[in-house]
């Protein structure tokens, strides 16, 4: 397969998982982007290779695009191939919670994060 068709449905692939990981359905996205149910389909399916696209589909499913773009080296095994790392996944998300308590003044409350990706 191409690489870049590889890499766009990595894409897709990544935002069906923050979807479901926020516990949203194709509809609930669809109808915060303006598009039909299965423009959401094709776009988890075939990949996106459009940056306002990902944008809008972030923003729909209530995702910074910057958590986005940093698990996406966690869905991503060694051969290329879409696969969730969950201890990877753990460290990027580990290191997000504990920079919003510092910024926050607020212990960071890990172990509860580690015990819900375990």
């Amino acid at each position: 397969m191409d690489k870049v068709i590889k890499f766009r449905k990595i894409i897709g692939q990544t935002l069906r998982f923050l979807r479901t990981q926020k516990r949203l359905t194709q509809i609930q996205v669809a109808k915060k982007m303006g598009c039909s149910r299965p423009n959401v389909t094709q776009f988890e399916n075939d990949g996106l290779d459009s940056m306002g696209i990902i944008f809008s589909f972030c923003e729909a499913m209530g995702v910074d695009v910057r958590e986005f773009f940093a698990i996406l080296p966690a869905m991503v095994d060694s051969n290329g191939e879409f696969r969730v790392h969950p201890k990877r996944l753990l460290e990027i998300l580990r290191k997000d919670i504990e920079d919003v308590c510092e910024k926050r003044g607020v212990k960071a409350e890990v172990s509860i994060v580690t015990r819900i990706l375990s």
